[in-house]
């Protein structure tokens, strides 16, 4: 027996593992059969990983890009313990993931109207004549007539069928509609249903369906859907074999037929004078509401987030949305926030304007409806015009409004991306923009990351500069004050900074450069090492991104 025998020296890597990748790694001890115990003692240990049995096994969890631990195990014999330090790095380098699908947005207004029938809080007022009296009946409702072997005789079901109700009872192991004819005939019975308010005498009737909603009465609960309340809202129905007098616009009425338990629910439409089938969906959980619809009018209010998935983002960290130049532009009046959320009041958009480029057809309009003119001379009905006919020279009202579509890519990129893109109209802010792009390009050139923080330091040392200057500081001293810091600061980080030398290094900085993406690091590494550490690589710039279209 001995103590553990380490095979390699302390500081010892793993390399490089992608994250959610399967590890499997046996610790490296020559004598790994006299060790009875491995656990890791200090340091940071990845996520998802564990040893086992003298192994490190598991599945490292999602981390930022490139993230380096370090940490110390210690393996024990029966003679004793021995410790060695290692180095692992998990790669994690997933770029942003679109939730929002590519398309038009959906950034309009839900539609209201959508009606539903709630059937878990609705009271059929169903009643079975049992004894001396009529009580209550279950009904269960089915998307279908019900098959022969569904339910038990002298069950009740309720069923709709474009919008016309059913009532079905089970008798002789077969399914039949509540009519009193058809239960006359099939049930060798008399007036075996009753459609009613009033209680029927004993002995008239089989079932009795009590309409009005006191004493279990027939009490449905049909919904509309609000889309200013996001909420469905249950209406007020009317229940009778006669059509409501004066009816108002959107009223609903259930009409119900005499002895039968088939019924029809009725909506006013003032536009058509007259009642029509109400088209509802039915069920005891609320249906999918209607989308938004994938257009907007003009003046109205847009809220609308673009949302990504990154699994990698740690806490602190954001995504930041723009649009690039070139890239398309937002309809006027919405902007995007650097958080991906576009909002604003849409501006108005302007009919056609006569004194446009090219502007109206002056000539009589004659022959075709895409001409301009402003009077017809034949009856046509104009595109370009309201939707009225235009009877033989009558001038015409107002011109259409037309649809406009707006095109935009939007981008989700790091730091360096997102100062690229700021430009200001005002010079003089501009101006500081510049300087704070410059700061995050130099960053890039020269350590090939690190852009985000170099914009914040910098935002954070002129902020305190100027509170200085304001508080009595001398400008020049304060300026020579930062150039000894930075020169000290610079020193420091090249002494413990670590020369790009391998191939994996460079093709490391370059994936980084790249936002995460492999294949553009890999062809850069490829490139570096073709041409040389002092060789020349030209970049083409591309103009493959994701994008989103309004």
């Amino acid at each position: 027996m001995a103590l553990p025998q380490w095979t390699v020296n302390s500081g010892h890597s793993f390399g490089v593992i992608q994250e959610r990748a399967n590890v499997n790694i046996v610790l490296p001890i020559s004598n790994l059969s006299e060790v009875t115990s491995a656990s890791v003692i200090s340091g940071d240990f990845p996520s998802g990983l564990t040893i086992k049995d003298n192994t490190i096994i598991g599945f490292p969890l999602e981390v930022t890009r490139i993230t380096e631990y370090n940490f110390c195990v210690r393996a024990a014999t029966a003679d004793g313990i021995a410790d060695r330090t290692f180095k692992m790095i998990i790669e994690g380098s997933d770029e942003p993931e679109w939730i929002t699908p590519e398309g038009d947005l959906k950034v309009g207004p839900v539609p209201s109207g959508q009606y539903w029938l709630d059937t878990s809080t609705t009271i059929w007022g169903i009643k079975e004549f049992v004894g001396n009296d009529f009580v209550v009946k279950a009904v269960e409702d089915y998307a279908n007539k019900p098959e022969f072997f569904e339910g038990e005789d002298y069950d009740v079901a309720v069923i709709f069928v474009n919008q016309e109700g059913r009532f079905y009872v089970r008798r002789d192991e077969r399914w039949r509609i509540m009519t009193s004819d058809i239960m006359a005939t099939f049930f060798d019975t008399k007036n075996s249903i009753t459609t009613s308010f009033a209680r029927p005498a004993n002995g008239t009737a089989d079932y009795w369906w009590k309409l009005g909603n006191s004493n279990s009465g027939f009490d449905p609960k049909i919904k509309k859907y609000d889309a200013y309340l996001d909420a469905w809202v249950t209406q007020e129905v009317t229940v009778n074999p006669e059509e409501p007098f004066n009816p108002q616009d959107n009223q609903i009425w259930i009409q119900t037929l005499n002895n039968s338990g088939i019924f029809y629910i009725k909506r006013y439409s003032a536009d058509e004078k007259t009642f029509v089938l109400l088209d509802f969906e039915f069920g005891d959980t609320a249906p999918s509401r209607n989308e938004p619809a994938a257009f907007i009018l003009d003046s109205s209010y847009v809220n609308f987030q673009l949302e990504v998935l990154d699994s990698d983002l740690t806490a602190g960290q954001t995504h930041k949305f723009f649009i690039a130049d070139d890239d398309g532009e937002l309809p006027p009046g919405l902007s995007l926030s650097e958080s991906g959320r576009i909002t604003g009041f849409v501006d108005p958009i302007k009919a056609l304007d006569v004194f446009a480029d090219p502007g109206y057809d002056m000539n009589v309009f004659d022959a075709y409806p895409i001409d301009w003119g402003v009077v017809d001379a034949d009856g046509y009905d104009s595109y370009l015009y309201d939707t009225q006919d235009y009877g033989f020279g009558v001038p015409t009202r107002q011109p259409r409004k037309l649809n406009r579509k707006y095109q935009f890519f939007v981008s989700v990129d790091d730091g360096v991306t997102v100062a690229k893109s700021i430009n200001f109209s005002d010079n003089t802010k501009n101006l500081g923009a510049q300087v704070i792009k410059e700061a995050a390009q130099q960053t890039a050139d020269n350590a090939g990351d690190g852009t985000t923080t170099s914009t914040v330091l910098a935002q954070y040392i002129f902020n305190k500069g100027m509170d200085s200057v304001k508080n009595g500081a001398n400008p020049i001293e304060l300026r020579r004050g930062m150039d000894i810091a930075s020169r000290e600061l610079v020193a420091k980080l090249s002494d413990i900074s670590i020369d790009v030398k391998e191939n994996d290094q460079i093709r490391q900085v370059a994936t980084i450069s790249a936002n995460g993406d492999d294949s553009i690091g890999d062809m850069i590494a490829e490139a570096m090492h073709q041409v040389g550490r002092d060789g020349v690589i030209t970049v083409e710039e591309g103009h493959v991104m994701m994008n989103l279209r309004l």
